[in-house]
């Protein structure tokens, strides 16, 4: 489910197009600025990816990870081009790249791993909510709709995927299900 999540996240609005001149457009940014991005936004896709690929490893088997990741992230990115509305960023890749090889040299087999990632995933969503000030809203149910979509399911796979990994590291899953579900009402 939490994968689901993050495709859906990264694939909003779902709409392919077929117009050769909209995969020009969603590919121009990437072709005009190939060279690594740098940043906090690569830093926190990195984390989504690594993210993903435990969770690929929990799904089958860690000698499949790197090839099934590899496969999602193709798929992922051919789709983006595809879909109305999206553009490819050398982030995006970057992000990915970082997080397959953080994933090969050092998560694959490192002790603790997902309460390291569970400290780092809590350090970022922190850190994201502190760099935006908080609104608050007279009409509770206008900023529920401003919200974007992309944004409501990337934060259901963020704090999702926090308490898995602090399910997976030992705690409890109730317990970790509370500290994700209160980290994000702290920010409320």
């Amino acid at each position: 489910m939490l994968l689901a999540l993050w495709a859906l996240a990264r694939l909003h609005p779902f709409v392919p197009s077929i117009d050769p001149g909209k995969w020009w457009r969603a590919l121009r940014p990437f072709l005009e600025t190939p060279l690594p991005a740098s940043g906090g936004e690569v830093f926190r896709l990195c984390i989504d990816w690594l993210l993903a690929a435990l969770l690929i490893e929990a799904a089958s088997d860690a000698a499949r990870t790197a090839r099934f990741f590899l496969y999602g992230a193709g798929a992922v990115f051919a789709l983006r081009v595809a879909i109305a509305g999206t553009e490819l960023f050398s982030a995006d890749i970057d992000g990915a790249v970082v997080a397959l090889l953080l994933w090969l040299l050092v998560f694959r087999r490192a002790p603790g791993r997902h309460a390291i990632l569970a400290a780092v995933l809590a350090v970022t969503l922190v850190s994201a909510r502190l760099a935006v000030p908080h609104v608050h809203a007279a009409n509770p149910r206008a900023a529920w709709r401003a919200a974007s979509v992309p944004a409501l399911l990337r934060g259901a796979f963020e704090y999702g995927g926090l308490a898995w990994l602090l399910a997976r590291a030992g705690m409890r899953p109730w317990l970790a299900v509370a500290a994700a579900g209160a980290l994000l009402l702290i920010w409320l």
